[in-house]
């Protein structure tokens, strides 16, 4: 199952202001609609990327990480020979920043 379908099947079973860590070494425009469904449910997503071009890769995350970056979501990028426990603990320092309910309607008077 592609990650875009697990985060629309499970997406629904979580409360409201829920954290969501996606991780993956995708590099194609899914994650983007997959981290746009999650913020559209008024959930929190993350995004591990494990790099495939620094394990061998044909594909580079540029284009992912900038979109990622566009809709202010944060991201940990783990390339081969990382220290995992560095990386993970960087966007927790960058991304902090209450949660607020976005309107899905506005009333007016």
């Amino acid at each position: 199952m592609s990650l875009y379908g697990v985060v629309d099947i499970q997406a629904k079973l979580l409360p409201l202001g829920s954290g969501v860590i996606l991780i993956t070494s995708s590099t194609r425009p899914r994650l983007l609609l997959a981290v746009e469904d999650l913020q559209r449910r008024n959930l929190r997503p993350v995004v591990v990327l494990i790099k495939p071009e620094t394990f061998g890769g044909a594909q580079t995350s540029e284009l992912v990480v900038a979109g990622l970056l566009r809709a202010n979501v944060p991201i940990c990028q783990i390339a081969s020979g990382d220290n995992l426990g560095v990386q993970l603990a960087l966007p927790g320092a960058y991304f902090k920043r209450p949660y607020s309910v976005k309107p899905y309607f506005s009333v007016r008077a």
